[in-house]
């Protein structure tokens, strides 16, 4: 199979948080060291990423595309990967950002940027999406109606996902995401759970080529329920949703005691883990990996992938955030491009 020239899109994100820090410290770093990541185009405001670069004190080199320009000869992203230059398709903001303030009036440009980078990615320009953190608030100021980069991705997509988080020693995915501990178990329903397991099955199939994926559900309350006495969820929801996946062929264990569901000798034993909230499914990730994990959302038909942190505003421009979770984030997305152009 020849080799694919097309490079990874990059959402630049936020432009006041450590997204442009990211982007232009882990261009250098590749360029010293081309094994380090795939080669990728940043789709934002290129002055952003000058003026980042000249903070950090970073000698870069741009090599600047309109974005009409970029989806109308999708070829001129096809650069040479001997070319030093960081290759940016801009999208100018409307306003000067000052660091470590998010500001409503570049969020439209925020916008902006990840419509051109979808487009790009959904006309076949570039092989996945890897987005950079946004900050939601303003965002959501200025008549965003999604709490998210997934949300919005099904929206425009047409598709249902499932936000998996990786990093090196578990996988996991959590059911519900951005909700108060209070509502989780009111929010839970057999449907629910075996469209997510359906979701995390095909995708580890797809995506990272398990064949025979096994997936254990965590329970949602101490002890799994203790038959009732913590909790009903277990018995009333639950396991009939981990029966059900079983006689649809998903092999499901569960509803497994969250404590003692994520130690070493349990983790040899399945190759995901279904949690039911979003702290049940990060913080083991982040205590096994705090700096590498990273996030896919499956179920796309696009890859998307993502750092699993946020806009760290108080690193922008300082040269202290740190780069893993993107390289993570960058090298995941090229794995499961490569995964799935020889299914």
């Amino acid at each position: 199979m020849p080799a694919d020239l097309r490079p990874l899109a990059v959402s630049l994100g936020e432009p006041a948080g450590i997204g442009p820090d990211l982007a232009v410290h882990v261009w250098q770093a590749r360029l010293a060291n081309r094994g380090l990541c795939p080669r990728y185009v940043v789709v934002g405001d290129a002055e952003t990423l000058r003026a980042r670069a000249h903070l950090l004190q970073i000698d870069l080199s741009l090599k600047v595309l309109a974005a009409e320009d970029s989806t109308h000869q999708p070829d001129l992203l096809l650069a040479d990967d001997e070319d030093p230059s960081l290759l940016v398709v801009d999208c100018p903001l409307e306003a000067s950002v000052t660091l470590g303030e998010a500001s409503v009036q570049t969020a439209q440009s925020v916008i902006d940027s990840l419509e051109t980078a979808l487009d790009l990615t959904r006309r076949n320009a570039t092989r996945g999406l890897v987005t950079l953190p946004i900050q939601k608030r303003v965002l959501l100021e200025i008549g965003f109606p999604y709490p998210g980069h997934t949300n919005w991705l099904e929206a425009r997509l047409d598709a249902e996902a499932l936000m998996l988080f990786v990093s090196q020693e578990l996988k996991v995915a959590p059911v519900t995401v951005h909700l108060p501990l209070s509502k989780v178990g009111e929010a839970l329903a057999a449907d629910t759970i075996i469209s997510a397991a359906k979701i995390l099955h095909a995708g580890l199939q797809q995506d990272f080529g398990v064949a025979s994926p096994k997936i254990a559900i965590a329970a949602l309350n101490p002890h799994a329920g203790e038959g009732g006495s913590f909790g009903g969820e277990e018995q009333e929801v639950i396991a009939p949703a981990v029966a059900a996946m079983n006689e649809q062929g998903i092999p499901a264990v569960g509803p497994l005691p969250a404590d003692t569901l994520f130690h070493e000798e349990a983790r040899r034993s399945y190759d995901a883990v279904l949690a039911m909230y979003h702290d049940q499914a990060l913080i083991p990730l982040k205590t096994l990996d705090f700096w590498s994990g990273c996030q896919i959302s499956l179920g796309l038909p696009i890859v998307r992938t993502s750092p699993d942190h946020g806009t760290a505003f108080s690193l922008a421009g300082k040269g202290t955030a740190r780069p893993e979770s993107f390289i993570a984030a960058l090298n995941l997305a090229n794995a499961v491009a490569q995964t799935r152009a020889v299914r």
